[in-house]
């Protein structure tokens, strides 16, 4: 089943040094992540590298998309989609 997440980052993006940010998702019953189906887009240009795929969470999501920091990875980003 396709789907997408989607988000933005604020106005003041540009005065953080660093910037963590993460999706976070639980599937309904009966489906199955395939983490290898995940594509990331940062103002429609995908991107492969900068983030992490986590498929172990401590908040029982089903998986989470991670940042750890999303300055290193896009220097100005005002909108992601996750498919």
């Amino acid at each position: 089943v396709p789907f997408r997440l989607q988000g933005t980052v604020p106005a003041d993006y540009a005065s953080y040094k660093k910037y963590y940010y993460a999706f976070h998702d639980v599937e309904e019953k009966g489906l199955t992540f395939d983490s290898t189906s995940v594509e990331v887009f940062v103002d429609d240009q995908k991107i492969t590298t900068g983030y992490t795929v986590k498929t172990s969470t401590s908040d029982k999501c089903t998986f989470e998309i991670v940042f750890d920091d999303l300055k290193q990875t896009v220097s100005l980003a005002s909108s992601f989609r996750i498919f």
